[in-house]
C-alpha cells in the first residue's frame, strides 16, 4: 500500500478512540504502523508504533462512543506534548500516561516515530481501587520515579509474555494489570 493507503487503514482503526493527522502532507508517504492487540476480556493490552503524527479526541468524539475507559500509555520510544482537558502535558519517552477517555485532549508526538504499550481499562474497574478524589486525567509517571520504573518493568513483561499465555491465564493477568 502506499503511505497514504496506511494512514488511511490506520486513522480507520483507531477512530474510535481519537481522530488523528499527521505532522505534515509530506510525511504521510513514509507513513508506517504496526499494532499487537490483545483482548483480555474487559481489558485491552496493545503494543503500537507509527510515525509521528498528530492526536484528537473532541468532545464530539467523545459524545459519539461509549467507551468509558482510562487510557494508560507507556512510550517506550517517543513521547508527545499535549492538552489533556486543558491541563498542559509533557510525556517524555519512558514515561507513563494516563488519559481519562470521557475527557478531550489533543496531543503531538515528539520526534519521527513512537513505539507505546497502551492499556484500555474500564473506569468502573478501576476506581473502586483508588484513594477517592484522585484525579487520573493527566496523570504522568516519570521514568526517572521509583513508581515509573516499577510500572513499565511490569508493563515490558506483560508485553513478552502475552503472546504465549493461556485462556486459562487471562483472568490472573487481567487482575494483576488493574490491581497495578
Amino acid at each position: 500500500m502506499s503511505g497514504s493507503e496506511r494512514f488511511d487503514a490506520w486513522r480507520a482503526s483507531v477512530a474510535a478512540i481519537f481522530s488523528c493527522e499527521p505532522r505534515a502532507p509530506e510525511e504521510i508517504d513514509g507513513f508506517v504502523a504496526r499494532v499487537t492487540a490483545f483482548d483480555l476480556g474487559s481489558v485491552l493490552f496493545a503494543e503500537s508504533a507509527a510515525s509521528g503524527q498528530r492526536f484528537v479526541r473532541s468532545e464530539r468524539l467523545i459524545r459519539s462512543t461509549d467507551i468509558d475507559h482510562l487510557m494508560i500509555q507507556w512510550y517506550r520510544r517517543g513521547g508527545y506534548r499535549g492538552m489533556h482537558a486543558g491541563d498542559d502535558v509533557t510525556v517524555s519517552p519512558g514515561d507513563v500516561s494516563v488519559l481519562d477517555l470521557s475527557r478531550p485532549f489533543k496531543t503531538r508526538i515528539a520526534g519521527d516515530h513512537f513505539h507505546n504499550c497502551n492499556i484500555f481499562i474500564p473506569r468502573n474497574f478501576l476506581l473502586p481501587q483508588l484513594r477517592s478524589g484522585r484525579a487520573l486525567h493527566s496523570l504522568r509517571l516519570s521514568v526517572d520515579s521509583a513508581l515509573g520504573r516499577i510500572f513499565t518493568r511490569f508493563l515490558a513483561a506483560t508485553a513478552e509474555e502475552l503472546p504465549h499465555a493461556t485462556q486459562a491465564e487471562i483472568p490472573t493477568i487481567t487482575q494483576s494489570i488493574v490491581g497495578i
